[in-house]
């Protein structure tokens, strides 16, 4: 359950962000995370509750959005989502393909 664990980290960070006294209490965190992640946001938003917090964080919810995976065909060009593990080119069947988004986690913002 690497969630507890990237939520932990993130508190973490967001704890620095927040402490200018021109920030008031916060709403909603919104995060990015790629499908490479592993992630399982209802696990998120749970572990997310649970990770001790300041005033100005307690009352947060965190919103994700998940983003999917596409990989770059190296030979011809070719760029698509994965949805089926399938890594070869679906245009000139190539094994020769790097991923280009899956991999993110970010935190795209922040209300208060």
């Amino acid at each position: 359950m690497h969630e507890l664990k990237l939520m932990s980290d993130l508190v973490e960070i967001l704890e620095k962000e927040v402490k200018s006294p021109e920030v008031g209490d916060v709403k909603i965190i919104h995060l990015e995370v790629g499908k490479l992640r592993y992630i399982v946001p209802d696990i998120m938003e749970s572990c997310f509750e649970h990770v001790p917090k300041s005033q100005k964080l307690k009352g947060a919810r965190i919103e994700i959005k998940v983003l999917p995976l596409k990989v770059k065909c190296l030979d011809c060009s070719e760029e698509r989502v994965v949805e089926d593990g399938e890594y070869f080119c679906k245009k000139c069947s190539s094994g020769n393909t790097e991923v280009i988004s899956g991999n993110e986690f970010m935190v795209k913002g922040i209300e208060w």
